[in-house]
């Protein structure tokens, strides 16, 4: 596993759903780091609790090792058990306190509270950069991929599994779905016209689709959802050939199912930039204890996929 992130700075720790083996797949990696120093964690938002906070279910702690820096906030230490040292109290704000930058002295368990805005998660990252040459992991909060954005992170490790839903095929429909996105395939590469432009937070929707017509080209600025392709349909029912440009797929909301409807009727996503996933790990066990067959669903994964699979349950037992 070590191997397939070597050429990788920043990694993005991406869950499917809670309780997919986020955490577990991070500790893994962690414990792969623990005789190198300067390897820097974070997360977006709230990571690292005993307890989940939606689904009520015991998780397991984040791990951390001696040398390695962290970002958390006042809130986060309050609720850690290791020995650290401050390096810089920043003054970026999170509901739980502001963020600080430190060091760890001893081994126990850290509560990550990241920053959750994107220009604050850079500012951590560059702070790491100015630590250490060495790796930075970025944790994301549960349904969140910002840390995921190509501007943040070089390369992703994908986490799913039983918890995502106890179906093998549709676990590997959807992990299908979500490696399309990020490959190379749906990576824009012609010049941008900006034949039209459509802001998705201020622009005047109604005019916008009158504007459309087929073989159109259209950049979108801001976020790609459900309802902004049935609206484009419902308006325009005879358009056809459009291509739809999204920054990256990290802002891209369309279910499976929209997205293959727009296929069909001729809408192309794409976008003009992209995060390579590096590995996929699974955790075969629901929170509800429903067993899936972890060597079926690694086969299956494997039959629409080149990138590495791993059980991280078995993985983390060194069963592997």
């Amino acid at each position: 596993m070590k191997e397939l992130l070597a050429n990788s700075r920043v990694i993005a720790i991406v869950g499917r759903g809670k309780n997919v083996g986020k955490t577990t797949t991070l500790n893994h990696i962690l414990k792969l780091y623990s005789d190198e120093e300067g390897i820097s964690i974070t997360s977006i938002g709230y990571d690292g609790e005993d307890i989940d906070n939606i689904t009520e279910t015991i998780k397991p702690r984040i791990y951390i090792y001696p040398n390695t820096y962290f970002a958390t906030t006042t809130f986060g230490l309050k609720h850690s058990n290791f020995l650290y040292e401050i390096i810089e109290k920043t003054n970026i704000k999170t509901a739980l306190g502001n963020v600080v930058i430190g060091v760890a002295k001893g081994y126990g368990n850290i509560l990550l509270c990241g920053p959750s805005i994107k220009n604050d998660i850079q500012c951590v990252i560059d702070k790491f950069k100015n630590l250490s040459n060495n790796k930075i992991f970025i944790d994301g909060a549960f349904n969140k991929s910002m840390q995921a954005e190509p501007y943040l992170s070089d390369a992703m490790v994908l986490a799913t599994g039983a918890a995502y839903s106890t179906n093998i095929e549709e676990i590997v429909l959807d992990t299908k779905y979500i490696i399309s996105l990020y490959s190379r395939e749906y990576l824009y590469q012609d010049k941008i016209s900006d034949l039209y432009i459509y802001d998705a937070l201020f622009g005047d929707i109604a005019e916008f689709y009158k504007k459309i017509s087929s073989n159109n080209t259209i950049r979108l600025k801001g976020s790609l959802t459900d309802n902004f392709i049935k609206e484009l349909l419902y308006t325009n029912k005879k358009v056809k050939d459009i291509v739809l440009v999204v920054d990256n797929p990290t802002i891209c909301f369309l279910s499976r199912k929209i997205f293959e409807y727009a296929k069909v009727k001729n809408i192309s996503i794409r976008f003009l930039h992209t995060t390579e996933i590096k590995l996929i790990t699974i955790n075969p066990v629901s929170i509800n204890g429903i067993y899936l067959d972890s060597e079926k669903l690694i086969n299956d994964l494997k039959e629409i996929t080149d990138i590495a699979i791993y059980d991280v349950v078995k993985e983390a037992k060194g069963e592997n």
